[in-house]
């Protein structure tokens, strides 16, 4: 390999072939002083996550999606980014969830163009997940199996560590560095921090110890990839350079994921009537993990002061460590319009999410620095109205209320849009039961008009077509020493002219076509 087919280890580095590496004491990293260029036609990646496909949890589901568009063999993507074109490789577990039953052994398959490698490691906690000391011990299996997997993976040129589980981040660290490749952490939230701030985790000496090495992996980074403005603004007080954090929302499937607005199996099979008929039911749906993010109890509290009210019910579809709890405090209050339903299969996620009228977005105030609920985007999809119950400046709040979600970095889109939807503060039941009884009682039109904001908003922001290219921009930006904050930026389609542009008398025959077009 000769020294002019490598590329400095990060920009204003000069290498020569004889000086072995060097350390960069202010980002706290070792840089081998020669590295490959990452300028071929398909660059390699790869990931690390212990979701993935056939795993009903949501960072596996988008996982899939993301790998499958970044492996496809076309380069070229919307937005004015390329998609496709990488060597993909995957690093996960054992699914929790597997709703469809689809075949998830250890070893290594091949699936639509990524080579996914299932590596063993307990599962003694389950799908429930509610001992953390199972959890705990889950988790250390998996991470230990898959730094193995990872350092006999033949060699990649970027290592892309996810957070499930959380310390995947300093795993993804050693490996970027055994590989000799960059690093990347997509934060699909920020711990210890969000466990400290639920009280899940007591702030001792080891958790210390941990989020000192968090830190250092990230600050070591050459790239973040956080889910929104209020996450960025978490990894600044961390240290990472704003240049190097890209704000990338996760998305939904839009063209998977679409409106089923009348003949909809999944009300006909519940008994839940077609909307607007006489006796249907209004539908409040959450759908998703049900852990101790989403403060569900206040859901519950809800519930009740609307039992008299024979319009209403409640659906909770999904599972998670807060399932059971919820069980049992519904049962306590004697809740009889509130229903628990399982996860879905994704085939059918489109009517299983368009069966509500109104969907339920909740968050815990505590936690939105170091999260963002990926479930609002699958519910902007099939135009439903959104209740957030979030804070007021939050970006989850800004998007639903249509404020936009601006930042005072030039990267970052503050366009307002239409309103999708209502915001409550989290803990104020009284609000999220009177908005709710309010909704129930606004005309069909008017809701099918708060769920096509949703739904044109889905379409140019927050779909799989509008999302993944983005990233994939962001990782070359990386491999080319470049900014992905830069990078990833969303570039807002050029509007279409009012009118069209006056055309030689000889193309008149053509109009009609060009207008139909």
């Amino acid at each position: 390999m000769s020294v002019d087919r490598c590329v400095p280890p990060f920009p204003g580095t000069a290498v020569t072939a004889k000086s072995p590496g060097m350390w960069n004491a202010r980002r706290l990293r070792y840089e081998f002083a020669v590295r490959p260029a990452v300028g071929a036609a398909r660059p390699r990646v790869l990931f690390l996550n212990r979701s993935y496909r056939p795993d009903a949890e949501a960072t596996g589901q988008l996982l899939t999606e993301l790998t499958e568009d970044l492996a496809a063999d076309s380069p070229d993507g919307p937005n004015g980014h390329p998609a496709g074109g990488w060597r993909v490789t995957v690093i996960c577990g054992r699914p929790n969830a597997n709703p469809e039953g689809l075949p998830a052994k250890t070893g290594m398959t091949l699936w639509r163009g990524v080579t996914v490698r299932r590596i063993g490691h307990t599962r003694l906690a389950g799908e429930a997940k509610r001992s953390l000391a199972l959890r705990a011990i889950d988790y250390s299996t998996f991470l230990l199996s898959a730094l193995w997997r990872g350092v006999l993976t033949p060699r990649v040129d970027v290592v892309v560590a996810e957070t499930d589980p959380f310390p995947l981040a300093i795993v993804g660290r050693l490996l970027a560095w055994r590989h000799r490749a960059r690093f990347v952490i997509h934060a699909q939230d920020v711990h210890p921090e969000l466990g400290v701030a639920l009280g899940v985790l007591r702030n001792g000496p080891l958790v210390r110890i941990v989020r000192g090495a968090m830190h250092v992996a990230a600050r070591s980074a050459d790239g973040v990839v956080t889910l929104s403005t209020d996450m960025r603004k978490t990894f600044l007080k961390i240290g990472v350079p704003a240049d190097r954090i890209a704000v990338l929302p996760n998305w939904a499937d839009a063209d998977a994921v679409r409106p089923v607005r009348h003949g909809n199996r999944f009300r006909l099979e519940h008994g839940l009537g077609e909307p607007g008929a006489p006796g249907s039911k209004f539908v409040v749906m959450h759908s998703g993990n049900m852990g101790r993010t989403q403060r569900l109890e206040d859901v519950l509290a809800a519930a009740a002061r609307l039992a008299d009210d024979p319009r209403i019910v409640f659906l909770l579809v999904g599972g998670g460590a807060a399932e059971a709890g919820l069980k049992a405090g519904a049962k306590r209050l004697g809740l009889t319009n509130l229903r628990f339903l399982p996860y879905q299969p994704k085939s059918t996620l489109g009517e299983s999410l368009s069966a509500a009228d109104l969907h339920l977005i909740c968050t815990d105030a505590r936690v939105i620095p170091y999260l963002m609920p990926s479930k609002l985007y699958g519910v902007l999809a099939v135009g439903a109205p959104a209740l957030c119950v979030a804070p007021a400046g939050s970006e989850m709040a800004a998007t639903v209320t249509g404020a936009g979600a601006g930042d005072a970095d030039e990267t970052f889109d503050d366009r307002q849009s239409d309103r999708c939807g209502w915001t409550v503060e989290p803990g104020d039941v009284t609000a999220l039961a009177e908005t709710i009884a309010a909704a129930a009682t606004l005309p069909r039109g008017e809701l099918r008009d708060l769920g096509d904001a949703g739904r044109r908003l889905a379409e140019e922001r927050f779909s799989r077509a509008a999302v993944t290219p983005r990233f994939s921009a962001a990782l070359r930006a990386v491999t080319e020493g470049e900014s992905p904050a830069k990078a990833a930026r969303f570039v807002p389609p050029p509007a279409a002219p009012e009118t069209l542009p006056l055309c030689d008398p000889s193309e008149a025959e053509t109009l009609p076509a060009r207008q139909a077009a």
